[in-house]
């Protein structure tokens, strides 16, 4: 084949060691571009499946170590006022047990005088 060839439409064809350099040259530039894409899919999928969920997992404890807190502060608060309301009705009970201990010890003392006489 000579090195100025004529095509059927008219145009010249390129020269076989200038299709070999410009075949050489696009094959080198379709590796890096593939080398590239190759990486970029790898460290996305590393990301997706690394990363991404160790985020989630942290941020999802901060959440619910939050939740939980205030869960637990709202608990104790309405502990902390139960136990003072039943500590208020056990003195109020306690007083009224005591004087109708009380009334109970001067009604017997009334009887055994009554008794007496």
């Amino acid at each position: 084949m000579a090195e100025s060839e004529k095509r059927n439409d008219g145009e010249r064809e390129l020269p076989v060691d200038t299709r070999k350099q410009v075949d050489a040259y696009l094959f080198k530039w379709v590796a890096v571009f593939g080398i590239v894409n190759f990486a970029a899919l790898v460290v996305g999928f590393a990301y997706i499946f690394l990363v991404l969920p160790k985020k989630a997992v942290s941020e999802a404890k901060v959440i619910i170590e939050n939740k939980a807190e205030g869960t637990i502060m709202g608990l104790q608060q309405t502990l902390m006022e139960v136990a003072s309301e039943a500590l208020v009705k056990s003195g109020e009970a306690k007083s009224i047990s005591t004087s109708a201990l009380n009334e109970a010890e001067e009604t017997t003392k009334e009887l055994a005088s009554l008794k007496k006489q």
